[in-house]
């Protein structure tokens, strides 16, 4: 579980956040990106990416450390694609 400290405002994306780990109390960068289930070809993009992250070790590219996926309501999708217009 993590707790949000801010929004992070990177390559002019919104949905990054420097969150707090509320178990281990670390702080991490969380890059939050909504999917919708019926966009297979954007799921596919997304999951290459992750095992793409998973695999990279260099000492000039921040760690790569977890991911996964969450379900959402139609309501919480709603409020997103609402977001997403008066942003």
């Amino acid at each position: 579980m993590y707790l949000a400290l801010q929004s992070l405002y990177i390559f002019k994306e919104k949905n990054n956040f420097q969150v707090r780990n509320i178990l281990d109390n670390r702080q991490y960068a969380l890059k939050r990106i909504p999917l919708s289930a019926r966009n297979r070809q954007l799921y596919k993009k997304m999951t290459r990416e992750v095992e793409l992250l998973s695999r990279l070790n260099h000492e000039n590219v921040v760690r790569y450390f977890n991911s996964w996926i969450e379900s959402v309501t139609e309501a919480d999708e709603a409020e997103m694609v609402s977001k997403r217009l008066l942003d």
